[in-house]
């Protein structure tokens, strides 16, 4: 039997679902993208038959990866851009074999290994990720909302990349100030979490209890709690190795004025401070990570047939 075209998947993003047929190869190269609109379609099978329609393909001759913002865990797995909720046994039978189902951020860290990824150095000496020495990394995507995840590698050199939703975590306000924003960031949830803060911007309406804060001491504000943020991801994941930055925000909050603030959190006296004080991070640059670290991540399970999962 001739082996299947590979099928990636792209639900995170915001102009709708998006699709790439990509050859099997150890280097895989990205077909045309073909995106299918949300509106109107009741449901997500709606949108795969779209697609087969559309396209004139069967989706029973691929071998599929769907990548989903969130956590891809369980049997049933919510889509953040929608109201819809799938499940992986529904997928199997509309495409006739198991879906593969990993988080946007974990296939961004498998791109930035590859695939034209450019990185630029924040802090550190380092001049790019070492994805062959021992240990962890961490990326991170901060845009309109907040993701991360882990590379591992072992000491035999094998990879896996592990989903996390640490943008979810509590946010604990340091002072009076910070008390006050993170009440008015809070909306109808119990608690103000990470990401509710780092995806703060100037406009924000929570600014106003402040009004004679101007936008550069919101900056450096904001640029404080991504340090902060940022240090404890380190301790929580043992990502001794670099932090890897993605997304809009992550770039504003490390510019500027924010970025003295941003360095300023990492020179804070703390439990393993010289440790955290050599811990890199960079900024990277990546054409199409969530399509390109799919289809990267795709080349690495067929190499490794029944193996140990890479993500």
């Amino acid at each position: 039997m001739d082996q299947r075209n590979w099928l990636v998947i792209d639900t995170s993003a915001a102009e709708g679902i998006r699709f790439s047929e990509v050859v099997p190869s150890q280097r895989p190269v990205l077909g045309p993208v073909h995106t299918v609109s949300p509106e109107g379609k009741p449901t997500f099978t709606d949108v795969l038959q779209t697609y087969a329609r559309e396209t004139g393909k069967d989706l029973t001759s691929f071998e599929p990866l769907l990548v989903i913002a969130g956590a891809a865990s369980g049997e049933m797995i919510s889509l953040t851009r929608s109201n819809w909720t799938i499940t992986r046994a529904g997928l199997t039978s509309l495409f006739g074999t198991k879906v593969r189902v990993i988080n946007d951020v974990v296939a961004m860290a498998w791109a930035a290994q590859g695939m034209g990824a450019r990185a630029a150095t924040v802090r550190g000496t380092k001049p790019a990720p070492d994805f062959k020495s021992p240990g962890r990394m961490a990326m991170l995507f901060v845009g309109d909302g907040v993701g991360a995840a882990i590379v591992d590698v072992d000491r035999e050199g094998y990879q896996r990349v592990m989903e996390t939703e640490i943008g979810h975590m509590d946010f604990a306000p340091q002072s009076e100030r910070e008390l006050v924003l993170a009440e008015a960031r809070r909306g109808a949830f119990s608690q103000t979490s990470w990401e509710a803060m780092l995806t703060t911007g100037r406009t924000d309406p929570c600014w106003a209890a402040f009004p004679e804060m101007r936008d550069m001491e919101r900056d450096r504000m904001s640029g404080e709690w991504l340090g902060r943020f940022i240090a404890n991801l380190v301790h929580a994941q043992g990502a001794w190795n670099g932090v890897m930055l993605a997304g809009p925000r992550a770039g504003q909050l490390t510019t500027g004025s924010a970025k003295i603030a941003f360095e300023g959190a990492f020179t804070k006296r703390r439990q393993f401070q010289r440790l955290l004080l050599q811990v890199p991070v960079w900024s990277l640059a990546q054409s199409e990570p969530v399509l390109n670290g799919g289809a990267a991540l795709m080349a690495v399970r067929a190499s490794q047939p029944g193996g140990r999962l890479a993500a």
